[in-house]
């Protein structure tokens, strides 16, 4: 999702076709070190762009004679520009196109200018929204705060977890006493990738519902449902922070962990991944 934010504002800015290169996906079968295996998903959405095509691919990859020598000749010619994490999005200033954007992106900075583009792309379907309407309608009514406990792969994938590492429950306490000073009567939904490791380790929360059994086929109603809480706690994870971002009430206070990485090296440069507004703890 960041990825193709990231990519739309600039094809907006520079009025340029967008195209999505889902290779990494395909080419990654399996759960394999310092990489979860995850689904293209992106259409749920109705994005107003198209999967590009192989050869396509393979001309911004390899490094050819051809491309060499319209480089040569200044002509326009295919490239790959590369993410740098510890720099802001002015390193997009000066690209030129044609161009395939290599990197997470892991950044609001990127997108900022094209807010409502990307919400308007990012509208969940409306059948999804129908099933989900009891739930909605409850979530509507209560001083509503969606926590996301980040799990499964952090824990289970060596690499992962050596990068991520898994957020202590002091962060969630702290966060809770936060929204408790600030928002009256709060009721704490919780998602997780972990429903019962949950269920057993946070008692000390008052007024909450762990929200289990959602629909296998669909992982994203989670993200859907957190977008309709009116407040958010999140982990140190882009699922939730979408969920966060992607909620429309003006109001909303969002706390985000300082620690977004276990390795601090690249913690230091990760300050960027959460807006200026949102609380970090």
């Amino acid at each position: 999702m960041f990825q193709y934010a990231s990519a739309k504002a600039l094809s907006l800015k520079h009025n340029q076709q967008l195209l999505i290169d889902t290779s990494f996906l395909t080419q990654n079968p399996g759960l394999t070190e310092g990489f979860t295996r995850r689904n293209y998903e992106l259409n749920i959405f109705q994005l107003n762009t198209a999967v590009a095509g192989e050869r396509l691919i393979k001309s911004f990859k390899i490094n050819s004679f051809y491309n060499k020598a319209l480089k040569l000749l200044k002509l326009p010619y295919n490239k790959v520009h590369y993410e740098v994490p510890s720099e802001d999005a002015s390193q997009l200033d000066k690209i030129t196109f044609p161009v395939c954007l290599s990197g997470y992106w892991q950044s609001e900075q990127y997108f900022a200018g094209y807010r409502k583009e990307i919400r308007e792309e990012y509208k969940f379907p409306a059948d999804a929204i129908d099933e989900l309407k009891p739930f909605i309608d409850q979530i509507y009514t209560t001083n509503s705060v969606s926590i996301h406990f980040r799990r499964g792969d952090y824990l289970n994938n060596p690499a992962a977890h050596k990068l991520h590492g898994i957020l202590d429950m002091e962060y969630y306490m702290q966060a809770i006493k936060k929204i408790q000073s600030e928002i009256q009567q709060p009721f704490f939904y919780i998602f997780s990738d972990d429903p019962e490791w949950v269920k057993e380790n946070v008692q000390f929360i008052e007024n909450y519902k762990v929200v289990d059994g959602g629909n296998p086929n669909r992982p994203w109603h989670d993200m859907l449902l957190m977008s309709k809480c009116k407040h958010h706690i999140i982990a140190n994870s882009s699922f939730s922070w979408w969920g966060a971002w992607l909620n429309d009430n003006c109001n909303k206070l969002v706390i985000a962990p300082k620690r977004w990485f276990a390795d601090e090296q690249i913690n230091a440069h990760a300050a960027h991944i959460v807006p200026k507004e949102w609380i970090r703890i």
